[in-house]
């Protein structure tokens, strides 16, 4: 055993509070283990030990057979987030890829953020930010008016709230989009239905709806989830069926719309994908990270469709 390696076994300590520490001179790192429970009490040593000396004795060769280099750090209890502000380590770090693989959750659900915005609801922010002039009138937006208010500003005259039942105290319209025909036609010059199509499951009667109730030159923004976890709630309170494609929704929305009039976008790549399915926030990944668009990885999909003004 090299004098590293001893070094490293020296060092290396546990409190079983739930902190490892962590400090040479290459490295100091201060990791909270309480999200990953037993997963880290079983790869404390062999995992993580290991992990540490490949670091410390390898510093000409950032990747092994037993690192990957995808870098996340532990930081507070159940956050994850690069590694970039580390002192004396300037390079990228690999992680033991049984850390990852191991994991039979995520680390945090995507409905119980208390810090940061979740990944896909970051592309739906730059999506409906690059498409503000669309918001204006009187629009629709369903569960409540927050992008309304947020990108529709000064343009916006009235705003209507659509809910699927009663209990929402800002809906002001009660409708299930697939069923009704209570919600007059030519109404909205703009509907915002941001993840909701997924748990409709007679889609194409829904688009027609809003077609319907469109006034004409009316625009429709939508986004759709690709990759996602089931969210339990609306499961178990009215059900989630489907998940999208580019040419799902594009065949989709066709049908209803005209088609040089419907554009669909695609966000996301390997890692986003990965990393929404863990449960981390946009903040805890880098801006080019989020921005990088991998066909093969549609974690969100967005529509813009314009219904025809009358000839």
């Amino acid at each position: 055993m090299t004098k590293s390696e001893q070094n490293v076994n020296l060092i290396f300590h546990i409190k079983w509070e739930g902190i490892y520490f962590l400090k040479t001179s290459h490295l100091k790192l201060k990791v909270h283990i309480y999200p990953f429970g037993k997963v880290i009490r079983d790869l404390n040593k062999r995992a993580l030990n290991r992990y540490f000396r490949h670091i410390i004795c390898n510093e000409q060769e950032e990747q092994s057979e037993e690192a990957t280099t995808w870098q996340i750090r532990l930081k507070n209890v159940g956050h994850v987030r690069p590694f970039q502000h580390l002192k004396h380590f300037d390079h990228d770090i690999p992680i033991d890829r049984n850390f990852v693989l191991r994991l039979f959750r995520p680390v945090r659900r995507f409905a119980c953020f208390d810090e940061g915005l979740s990944i896909d609801r970051y592309y739906i922010d730059s999506y409906l930010s690059a498409h503000r002039q669309d918001i204006r009138g009187h629009v629709l937006e369903v569960g409540d008016d927050t992008y309304t208010r947020r990108f529709g500003g000064e343009r916006v005259y009235k705003c209507d709230v659509l809910h699927v039942t009663d209990g929402n105290p800002q809906a002001t319209i009660i409708a299930d989009l697939s069923r009704t025909n209570d919600i007059p036609s030519d109404t909205f010059d703009c509907i915002i239905l941001t993840q909701t199509l997924q748990y409709i499951y007679d889609v194409q009667a829904a688009i027609h709806t809003l077609h319907r109730i469109l006034k004409p030159g009316g625009v429709l923004l939508a986004s759709l989830p690709g990759i996602a976890h089931i969210s339990r709630y609306d499961m178990d309170h009215w059900g989630e069926y489907w998940r999208f494609t580019t040419m799902s929704a594009r065949r989709l929305f066709e049908s209803v719309f005209p088609a040089d009039t419907v554009e669909v976008h695609q966000y996301g790549n390997m890692l986003t994908a990965i990393a929404f399915l863990l449960g981390l926030a946009s903040e805890e990944l880098r801006e080019n990270e989020l921005n990088y668009c991998c066909p093969d990885f549609q974690l969100l999909l967005t529509v813009r469709a314009v219904k025809p003004r009358a000839q």
